[in-house]
């Protein structure tokens, strides 16, 4: 197969798998994997993207020469780059997250009105080591090298209540 038709057909089948992982990240259903095949499939679609522009680059060079198309694509364009500068990197939901997830597990269960000690051993049965209830999910993170995000799923799903 030519690079060409290698190119298009990556692009389009991680275009599908992003955009399907994406809209289960979306509407809060990223269960298991689904964030670490979004992230890792979106590198893959970004590259083939690169090299389906690149075999595709006369087919481009003659849409781009449309003043509509330019516009379009440009206000798109200046739109998300204004939109993604314009909160100071200062998203809520991911300063709730820094706070909840640096927050001492006893605090933390206050907080969500949960036994400490329940937690503690919940994830204790998960395998997780957890020394003492005063740690911060991020230490109890770090002591079983796993990603916060995994913990503060764990701390969050029905089974811990």
């Amino acid at each position: 197969m030519k690079l060409r038709q290698t190119a298009t057909a990556v692009t389009i089948g991680s275009f599908a798998v992003v955009f399907l992982t994406g809209a289960l990240l979306f509407a809060d259903l990223g269960i298991g994997g689904i964030r670490a095949t979004h992230e890792w499939i979106g590198i893959l679609f970004a590259g083939s993207g690169v090299v389906h522009l690149l075999t595709h680059k006369k087919s481009f060079y003659n849409y781009f020469k449309t003043a509509r198309v330019i516009v379009i694509v440009g206000t798109l364009l200046a739109g998300g780059v204004i939109y993604a500068t314009s909160f100071n990197d200062i998203y809520g939901s991911a300063v709730a997250f820094d706070l909840l997830s640096n927050a001492d597990m006893k605090t933390l269960c206050a907080v969500l009105q949960r036994d400490p000690g329940f937690v503690s051993d919940q994830l204790q049965s998960m395998g997780l080591a957890v020394d003492r209830t005063d740690m911060t999910m991020v230490e109890i993170a770090q002591a079983n090298k796993i990603d916060i995000h995994d913990i503060m799923d764990l701390l969050f799903q029905s089974q811990i209540k």
